[in-house]
């Protein structure tokens, strides 16, 4: 029998039709409906929607800050909604590590007594000073790590938060509209931090936004419509960096994506008015597109986008 603490080593998450209703005065309202997803283990997974439309509220039930009231959240196969709340509690601090809008920094501490806390409150010890100094030059801070918050610009606390929240080596980070207060360029970079450390650290991540110039950097996107989901669509980087590497040795220079079915390729979607947001195809979709190019689209999407 495996010990608890690796009671959820595989990080595949899976909401099994769920639904949340919030008491309102004079009855309720029923915020998610019948959400079911798979969210595949060492991916970023992207969850969009405009405001109001239940990203949150699934990504609070997801890391288990909040429990369904209809269905249930499997993490490793496991029913997180059987646990106690000590258990519960647990699971968040050891194996979860959490990114929000408001990066809430300690303000007395320095960047790099920020990302040792996180670590001391997870309870690990050993090698703790390497670690954190390790998390820190992943996210680019290794020469501010004696930086007090205010010190910082609003990106690089964003990401000592990113450091602070992988210290710990959790198996799952939920990151909760993390690039909402940055300016696009700033924006592009945290989101392609969140991609790179899918693949260099293998922690599975899931993340909201309703910033169009961002979706394409995802490896997955779980669209949200009034707490009903409404299309999922995988997108494949990596065919599409083996393509761009073949085009690279052949000489070739690959084609403009195309517009297909109704929906753009990559970060052109971008550009469509918010109005065509509703045609979106509802089935299931696979696209390839190559995340530094959709993110660097992105930012041009961004900075021309004032209205």
């Amino acid at each position: 029998m495996r010990k608890n603490k690796n009671l959820y080593a595989d990080a595949t998450i899976e909401a099994v039709h769920v639904g949340r209703r919030f008491p309102v005065p004079g009855g309720s309202f029923e915020a998610l409906k019948d959400i079911h997803v798979k969210i595949p283990e060492g991916k970023l997974t992207i969850l969009k929607g405009r405001s109001g439309s239940g990203k949150t509220t699934l990504m609070n039930i997801l890391g288990a800050l909040d429990a369904p009231t209809k269905g249930k959240v499997l993490i490793g196969g496991r029913d997180i909604g059987k646990l106690s709340e000590r258990a519960r509690d647990n699971l968040r601090r050891t194996q979860m590590g959490f990114v929000f809008q408001a990066v809430s920094l300690i303000p007395s501490l320095n960047a790099f007594q920020n990302v040792e806390f996180s670590m001391r409150m997870a309870g690990k010890h050993k090698n703790r000073k390497a670690r954190v100094e390790e998390c820190l030059k992943m996210v680019g801070l290794g020469n501010r790590m004696n930086h007090m918050p205010m010190e910082m610009s609003g990106g690089e606390q964003q990401r000592v938060a990113i450091a602070r929240a992988i210290a710990h080596n959790p198996k799952i980070i939920f990151a909760d509209e993390p690039t909402a207060e940055l300016d696009s360029a700033m924006a592009a970079e945290v989101t392609r931090l969140l991609w790179e450390l899918t693949r260099k650290e293998g922690v599975t991540i899931v993340m909201t936004t309703h910033d169009t110039g961002l979706m394409d950097a995802g490896d997955i996107l779980i669209e949200l419509e009034n707490g009903t989901q409404v299309s999922v669509t995988e997108v494949n980087h990596e065919e599409a960096l083996e393509g761009t590497a073949a085009d690279a040795t052949t000489g070739s220079v690959p084609e403009t994506p195309r517009e297909t079915a109704g929906e753009e390729s990559g970060p052109k979607a971008a550009e469509a008015p918010e109005s065509k947001l509703a045609e979106t195809p509802r089935e299931t979709t696979a696209k390839k597109t190559k995340p530094e190019k959709a993110l660097k689209r992105g930012r041009k999407e961004r900075s021309g986008d004032h209205g």
